[in-house]
């Protein structure tokens, strides 16, 4: 059976470059979660980027992980490459097939994060398109502050919002993930935003990256799957976040969004019950590294709550957590 669903995990980039960022994730532990993930059955795992080790350290070694882990056939393996002086160190990299480019809707977000105009980070995404054409990979975008303008909390526009999906769908990206940078997108944004791409582009490149500040993700994912989104973007225990603000926030938890569409009966491909060990994994790095217990609630009932046992309220479970990161 074709899944309905595609379930496009992101945890070993977008979660990997906010849980390692103070203290370093061994990469043998990051090979075994890409494993972990594998035997799941997700069809698409982005496994890190190529961008300035300077800026995101937590990257620097992405070569290192590819080269330590062995592809299965029929997922996607997916690695960032925002520029195209950054898509040598892509095609010299082994078993990677997709690349995901990245702009955004703002202008005052892209000039601080990229140094660029939206014109320019666009024009400088399309050169790494035509690139990764000749070469026959396969391509998706993302498209950041897609629902809110993180630098003043604005509404996006959904006029510039599809102009910016339609030069990407042209450029032949076979998804162009909406993203929620700052996760306060709320209901209304999606379905003013995530409508008007539909409308104007159809269901099929169009895909939702949501995260989760005010409770709203699981709700949000929800109402784009009724307007018509089939994939949706998730790392494992909502880890995750942009290193480029403060107070970042995580993303959907992969295991919830998995579990959201088994409630409905919709195919998703993917093993909830396999998804346990790579729950177990980012649960210990998070405690290695001293971050607090991942966001998701079926994490904290499949892995946190059985380790510390019922009879500690939740206070008190995560300041023992926090104490034993800090010994370790």
């Amino acid at each position: 059976m074709v899944p309905e669903i595609k379930i496009c995990d992101v945890t070993l980039r977008d979660g990997m470059q906010v849980l390692n960022r103070h203290a370093s994730v061994a990469l043998d532990e990051r090979v075994a979660l890409f494993e972990a993930l594998q035997r799941s059955g997700l069809p698409y795992l982005e496994v890190g980027s190529f961008v300035n080790p300077h800026v995101v350290e937590s990257m620097a070694d992405t070569p290192e992980l590819l080269a330590a882990i062995r592809p299965v056939e029929g997922q996607q393996l997916a690695a960032l490459v925002p520029r195209l002086d950054y898509y040598e160190r892509f095609r010299e990299a082994p078993y990677l097939d997709t690349v995901a480019l990245f702009v955004s809707a703002s202008e005052g977000y892209s000039r601080k994060n990229t140094r660029m105009t939206v014109e320019e980070a666009v024009q400088a995404a399309l050169e790494v398109a035509a690139a990764a054409r000749r070469d026959g990979y396969r391509l998706r975008a993302y498209l950041s502050c897609a629902f809110r303008d993180l630098t003043d909390g604005s509404e996006a526009d959904p006029a510039v919002v599809v102009d910016l999906c339609r030069r990407f769908v042209d450029a032949r990206c076979e998804t162009v993930a909406l993203s929620d940078t700052d996760g306060k997108a709320t209901p209304r944004d999606l379905e003013r935003i995530a409508g008007a791409c539909l409308q104007a582009l159809g269901p099929d490149p169009i895909g939702v990256h949501l995260h989760d500040r005010n409770g709203l993700g699981i709700t949000n994912a929800f109402v784009a799957f009724q307007l018509g989104v089939r994939t949706f973007d998730a790392s494992i225990g909502g880890i995750g976040g942009n290193n480029a603000i403060q107070n970042a926030v995580g993303n959907l938890a992969t295991e919830e969004l998995v579990n959201l569409f088994a409630g409905i009966k919709k195919e998703t491909g993917v093993d909830l019950e396999a998804l346990e060990g790579a729950q177990r994994l980012v649960y210990r790095m998070a405690t290695e590294v001293g971050d607090p217990i991942p966001p998701s609630k079926i994490l904290f009932e499949n892995v946190v709550r059985p380790e510390l046992g019922d009879e500690a309220p939740p206070a008190a479970q995560k300041k023992r957590l926090r104490s034993e990161a800090r010994r370790s």
